[in-house]
């Protein structure tokens, strides 16, 4: 029966033929398609809270501000643990979710418990979400530096030329700006001389 089929094959080399190109075709395109990461992700689903508040000291955030957001978010569905780091003008507390909870859903109760949280915060502090990442996915740090640059100047670049340039970068879910000399315009105004126009 060996021998039958061996010679069927040798007999229709060109079938043959066409057969592998056909299998090794469709292997190439299955392996196009395939979904494999070479660094599985393992880490839990996680929402961050980040504060800006510049000129403050890190003891009065932690006090007003990382506590507040620590408290809020206690007794949220499917909360397993709070971590909070506070550096000076920035606070980030990370809220860790079960595995089972979607990210998209734990985001949406952390916003809610957030809006409920801002009359308890300092005025003019608004804490807005962190990228939909992992621990794993924040795999890139950089820095900005120049010779004579000042320290607004670098943060206007990378506010207004890098960070939009790397936001079109496929698969760059967020870029957080820290550091650096926030460019802000005031207008004071004389009411008297408002009152004589």
């Amino acid at each position: 029966m060996k021998n039958r089929f061996f010679d069927k094959i040798l007999d229709n080399r060109l079938l043959v033929i066409l057969l592998v190109l056909l299998l090794s075709g469709a292997g190439v395109i299955s392996l196009q398609s395939l979904a494999v990461d070479a660094l599985p992700d393992v880490s839990p689903v996680s929402v961050t809270v980040l504060t800006e508040a510049p000129g403050i000291a890190p003891v009065e955030i932690e006090k007003q501000i990382t506590y507040t957001i620590e408290t809020e978010m206690n007794g949220l569905p499917g909360v397993v643990l709070i971590r909070s780091k506070t550096l000076f003008g920035l606070s980030s507390v990370t809220i860790v979710f079960r595995n089972s909870m979607d990210i998209y859903r734990a985001r949406t109760l952390v916003m809610e418990r957030l809006s409920e949280s801002r009359t308890a915060l300092p005025p003019g502090v608004s804490p807005t979400l962190g990228a939909v990442s992992t621990p794993t996915g924040n795999i890139f740090r950089y820095t900005l530096e120049g010779p004579g640059v000042d320290l607004m100047k670098l943060r206007t670049y990378q506010d207004w030329i890098v960070k939009r340039a790397l936001l079109t970068v496929r698969g760059v879910a967020g870029v957080l700006s820290y550091g650096g000399y926030v460019k802000a315009y005031f207008v004071n105004i004389d009411p008297y001389r408002l009152l004589a126009f």
